[in-house]
């Protein structure tokens, strides 16, 4: 694959966890994900779904399963990454790294975040809920809500992939 055509969050470490992810789905039984059906199958890649993840593994009653180690496995190394490294980990396949829009990245799917923020205590909004509103996230970072009911946040567009001019 060209090196221009590959997402920015490209590391050569996505395609070896998308290979222990093959290897979980070829055990016997686990053709939707095992252990991590919630990870892999569901596409629950926040971190609070791969502690799960993790908690569920390592119930008595999983301890024995053939899966165990290669589950441990994939959720540490997925924990390890910034969530557009994990969506494009789960968009499996060589071809969930490709840019589908160089130089546009505010618009890339990978870039958006989508997770239901229902907590707004732990985001500073900077004005009204609504988009186009800057929020500082528990994590430090900025980025601008796209959707909203007025009260949670749906989505944001994380601002370190945006070209700003001024932040008022």
């Amino acid at each position: 694959m060209d090196v221009m055509t590959r997402c920015k969050f490209y590391t050569p470490h996505l395609e070896t966890i998308q290979r222990y992810i093959e290897c979980l789905y070829s055990i016997e039984g686990c053709s939707s994900g095992g252990l991590l059906h919630v990870l892999t199958d569901d596409g629950n890649i926040q971190d609070h779904d791969i502690d799960w993840c993790l908690e569920y593994i390592e119930q008595e009653e999983n301890r024995g399963r053939e899966e165990y180690e290669i589950s441990k496995l994939i959720c540490q190394e997925m924990k390890k990454l910034s969530l557009p490294q994990r969506k494009l980990v789960y968009g499996y396949g060589p071809y969930s790294f490709i840019c589908n829009e160089p130089h546009r990245c505010c618009e890339c799917e990978v870039c958006e975040e989508t997770t239901n923020y229902s907590d707004t205590n732990t985001i500073e909004v900077f004005g009204e809920m609504k988009p186009g509103t800057v929020i500082r996230l528990p994590d430090g970072s900025y980025g601008v809500i796209k959707t909203t009911d007025g009260k949670e946040i749906y989505s944001y567009q994380p601002l370190a992939n945006c070209h700003v001019e001024e932040l008022s």
